[in-house]
């Protein structure tokens, strides 16, 4: 009887760690279904992120090239523009823009001056044109009667100085250099050239092109060395009547 008994008590609880083992069976089965499902829920977003990583690395490509590309246009027309406007260092000391010496100081009473420093007002509202920097005393060219503006207003008008000095104010004419002085100032700032107030204006200004010229030869060697089509490597082209 106590034989009976205990079998009886061994079956009962043979039957619970049976009901017990389908119970945890049945749980696993469920976590493995969750598990497989949030493992194909992980797929779809690493493949959604992958495609995504290619995405903004083709963009990121594609912004390199453009600006590989805006760079070398750029380039090429401030060598136009150096073309055109060749400065140049005289046996005097001086320097000349396209053919016109301009004295050191800027100030001297003359036409030559007068036409050299429209050259360079003219040089420098192309430039800002390119560069995509604005002059901080907008210039209006006029050959050798152009003129600087100041961003104060005088009785209500714009104050307009001449960079002429023939028929005008010794003051207003040297304060229309100055701010002739500053805007290429601000245009080699911006290309992180700093300004020798030591040297002429057109020591300074050429500084320019010699950076541009430097940024060329590096478009060249960092951007179109690893282009495969030979279209990037061919100059930029321009159309006629880019330097106005």
């Amino acid at each position: 009887m106590k034989a009976q008994h205990q079998v009886e008590w061994l079956r009962r609880q043979l039957e619970r760690e049976r009901g017990a083992v389908e119970k945890e069976e049945k749980l696993l089965e469920e976590e493995l279904t969750q598990v497989k499902d949030e493992y194909g829920a992980y797929k779809e977003v690493a493949a959604e992120c992958g495609k995504h990583e290619r995405n903004v690395e083709a963009q990121r490509q594609q912004m390199r090239r453009a600006e590989c590309e805006l760079t070398a246009v750029r380039s090429y027309l401030c060598r136009r523009l150096e073309a055109a406007y060749p400065i140049e260092c005289l046996a005097n000391g001086a320097y000349s823009i396209n053919g016109v010496e301009l004295p050191p100081n800027g100030s001297r009473y003359d036409d030559h001056a007068s036409t050299a420093l429209g050259y360079v007002s003219h040089v420098l509202i192309l430039v800002s044109k390119y560069t995509h920097v604005s002059l901080r005393y907008p210039l209006c060219y006029h050959a050798s009667r152009s003129l600087a503006r100041e961003d104060i207003l005088v009785e209500g008008a714009e104050s307009t100085i001449p960079l002429y000095p023939k028929d005008s104010d010794r003051r207003h004419y040297d304060k229309a250099v100055r701010l002739l002085v500053a805007n290429v100032d601000l245009v080699l700032r911006a290309n992180d050239i700093s300004y020798d107030y030591n040297r002429p204006l057109l020591y300074n200004l050429r500084k320019f092109f010699l950076r541009r010229e430097d940024e060329s030869a590096e478009v060249v060697e960092e951007g179109f060395d690893d282009a495969k089509d030979e279209e990037q490597r061919r100059p930029p082209s321009v159309v006629a009547g880019g330097l106005s």
